[in-house]
């Protein structure tokens, strides 16, 4: 069945988060709710779900974990928080792991 399915993600202290969503889903958007980094996406729920990662780069910030470390990056979504870390105006950009 095709459906929308809803994911929270849990950034852990390296700003990485996992999620299990069926294989072949769509990721459509992925916006702040409720103070949650959710996502959303287009699912067939009769296929096996399979773990995709997700990463948030701060804006302005040099990162390792670029193609050099067998990492290939697409953009999801771009966010905008009112307080993180008690640092008012935090943006972080939401990206899919692809190795």
């Amino acid at each position: 069945m095709l459906v929308v399915h809803k994911y929270t993600l849990r950034f852990d202290d390296s700003d990485c988060a996992n999620a299990y969503i069926p294989q072949g889903g769509k990721i459509l958007d992925c916006q702040l709710q409720h103070g949650d980094v959710v996502l959303w996406a287009w699912v067939d729920t009769e296929r096996p779900e399979v773990p995709r990662s997700f990463k948030m780069f701060p804006t302005g910030l040099a990162t390792h974990d670029g193609p050099s470390a067998g990492w290939r990056w697409q953009h999801v979504a771009t966010i905008q928080f009112e307080v993180r870390d008690g640092h008012a105006g935090y943006v972080g950009h939401i990206f899919e792991g692809v190795k």
